[in-house]
């Protein structure tokens, strides 16, 4: 399995970490796999680890890719943060910030304690 999940209840926090190749069979598949889980809640924060991938897409998925993040996280207050370390991968999550908005905030990190810093969370 290219990703693994942990939706936190507690902590109101879901982290994605991908690994190896993803295309965007895989991104969707995952999206709605952690999406269906009963614990999950779209108003949790979120953290997205692609620092461990490859992505293998460019930006026409994001003609796919909006519909259905308006679908899964619209009317959400949560917040989300991706972790990059690529100039590709950092591209491709900008661009999605700017496809979501009005879905949900999203900023683009290099490092895990930013993200947690930027969502309020302990180290």
């Amino acid at each position: 399995m290219p990703y693994e999940y942990d939706i936190d209840p507690e902590r109101r926090l879901i982290e994605i970490r991908y690994r190896g190749r993803i295309g965007w069979d895989e991104l969707k598949a995952s999206l709605l796999d952690f999406t269906s889980h009963e614990q999950f809640d779209r108003k949790y924060d979120q953290i997205t680890d692609l620092r461990e991938s490859v992505l293998e897409f460019d930006a026409t998925v994001f003609e796919e890719l909006s519909p259905l993040f308006r679908e899964l996280y619209g009317g959400s207050t949560g917040r989300s943060a991706i972790l990059v370390n690529d100039p590709h991968k950092t591209l491709l999550a900008s661009i999605h910030r700017m496809k979501a908005e009005g879905t949900r905030v999203i900023e683009v990190f290099s490092t895990r304690a930013a993200a947690k810093q930027w969502l309020g969370l302990p180290e």
